[in-house]
């Protein structure tokens, strides 16, 4: 189970910055769940302190092995129709690598 969670982090933390609030909050919730589950604490204080733009990197700090998996989830954002979502994509690939 726990893999199948770390599979959708990325997505949760993109849809983060979703233009949809109501999307956006649910994201952030469960994401929030993500968090407890995985035992990612700092994860979970920046996500109740609302420090979106620490979040990317605290995600790939914590998974660094899975750095390729999270660029490959982060591409199709590139595309998405919501400037937001690029933005957010954008920011997460600049993003330095451990």
């Amino acid at each position: 189970m726990k893999k199948e969670v770390r599979n959708i982090l990325v997505p949760l933390f993109f849809h983060l910055h979703d233009q949809d609030q109501s999307v956006a909050q649910a994201s952030g919730e469960a994401l929030l769940c993500a968090a407890k589950l995985l035992k990612r604490k700092h994860l979970s204080y920046l996500l109740k302190t609302a420090q979106p733009q620490r979040i990317g990197k605290c995600l790939v700090v914590g998974h660094g092995s899975r750095a390729d998996q999270f660029l490959e989830q982060s591409l199709s954002y590139l595309q998405s129709s919501q400037e937001p979502l690029q933005e957010a994509a954008v920011r997460f690939i600049g993003e330095p690598r451990p």
